[in-house]
């Protein structure tokens, strides 16, 4: 967050293409890069899942303070969007295959997602993450099988040159090259729509305690009639994270894409 822990990627975090394309999509032009990494990935053996949204952020609560469950919950509820930090993600792919794609709902969840896949080396994806739901497509060549029994000791090292491993300890579980690894980008911003959220923000004006997060939650339970118990610790009480997590967050229902 906010300070480079890896020399030399300055290009990257203030890369103007992410940030006007960022500043198109929320008509501002308040943006401020806050986060890039990486991701390496080769034949992972994961379903694709229902699609997701990102982890949002809110004036007062935001993931280096709480956990992602009530973020999530937060986020999905709409019940804190005037607390809500906008956040643009930008989402560039290094890879030569023509797998390890996205699928993403720019439409809502109810609505057929779009696929992006292909010719994806050198391309990027701007979107409201954190509202729009996504989803990593499979990758990694199907004759040669997923790797079975990764734990999370599991290895990608790099042996030198172009030439990669994947290990458990002592034992090589496989061999790939450069040209078969999915890199990609993730780029996020946080997108002010105009100097008063921004100064909001910054001199943490109203923000949120999370003391009132729970009674907005509860006060919303009440008005649609859901039985719940008020909990002397909400963020360490499992049935409250069940309960929540029951009636705030969902995944797409429609999953037939326009390519």
């Amino acid at each position: 967050y906010d300070v480079p822990l890896v020399a030399g990627v300055e290009p990257l975090l203030e890369h103007a293409g992410f940030a006007n394309a960022a500043a198109e999509m929320f008509g501002t032009s308040l943006v401020r890069p806050q986060i890039v990494y990486t991701n390496l990935t080769w034949q992972l053996p994961f379903d694709q899942g229902g699609g997701h949204t990102d982890v949002p952020a809110f004036r007062g609560v935001e993931r280096t303070q709480y956990p992602i469950w009530i973020l999530n919950a937060m986020g999905q509820s709409r019940l804190f969007e005037a607390e809500r930090v906008q956040i643009a993600t930008a989402v560039a792919w290094f890879y030569q295959g023509t797998d390890g794609g996205f699928t993403y709902w720019p439409d809502g969840p109810d609505q057929p997602p779009k696929v992006h896949e292909g010719a994806i080396f050198n391309t990027a994806v701007v979107g409201d993450n954190d509202r729009m739901y996504h989803r990593v497509r499979p990758v990694g060549a199907r004759d040669k099988g997923f790797l079975l029994g990764m734990t999370l000791d599991t290895r990608l090292e790099h042996e030198g040159g172009d030439h990669w491993f994947i290990a458990d300890g002592d034992e090589r579980r496989a061999e790939l090259t450069y040209d078969e690894l999915r890199i990609s980008v993730s780029w996020k911003a946080q997108v002010f729509r105009d100097e008063y959220e921004r100064e909001a923000y910054d001199e943490h004006l109203d923000d949120l305690a999370i003391d009132d997060v729970f009674e907005r939650f509860y006060a919303d339970l009440d008005a649609w009639g859901v039985p719940f118990t008020r909990s002397a610790s909400p963020l360490e009480d499992p049935e409250l994270v069940e309960l929540l997590a029951r009636a705030y967050v969902n995944e797409p229902t429609v999953f037939e894409s326009t390519e």
